[in-house]
C-alpha cells in the first residue's frame, strides 16, 4: 500500500483537506482515509479523491468510524480509473 495525502471533494465543494490515504492499486483500487474529526463524511456517498501526487478518481465510501475528538477513519473503493 502507498501512503499519500490528498483532499476530498463532493459536488464541487471541498469536504476535507490534508487527508491521510493508504492506497492499494491493482486491477481495482481501494484504501483507507484518515480525516480531521471535524470533517464529516457519510458511508454510501461518492467523493472525488485528489492526491498530492496529481492523481485523482471517484471513490465510494464504504464505512466511516467517528470517535469524539479524534480523526475519522474510512474505507473506500475506487470507481473507474485513477489518473
Amino acid at each position: 500500500m502507498e501512503t499519500l495525502r490528498g483532499r476530498l471533494v463532493q459536488g464541487g465543494l471541498l469536504v476535507s483537506e490534508n487527508v491521510a490515504v493508504q492506497l492499494d492499486v491493482g486491477a481495482d483500487w481501494w484504501g483507507t482515509l484518515r480525516l480531521p474529526g471535524e470533517d464529516i463524511v457519510r458511508p454510501g456517498d461518492r467523493y472525488t479523491l485528489t492526491l498530492d501526487d496529481g492523481r485523482s478518481g471517484l471513490i465510494f465510501l464504504q464505512t466511516a468510524t467517528y470517535w469524539d475528538g479524534s480523526e475519522t477513519q474510512a474505507l473506500f473503493q475506487g470507481r473507474g480509473p485513477l489518473h
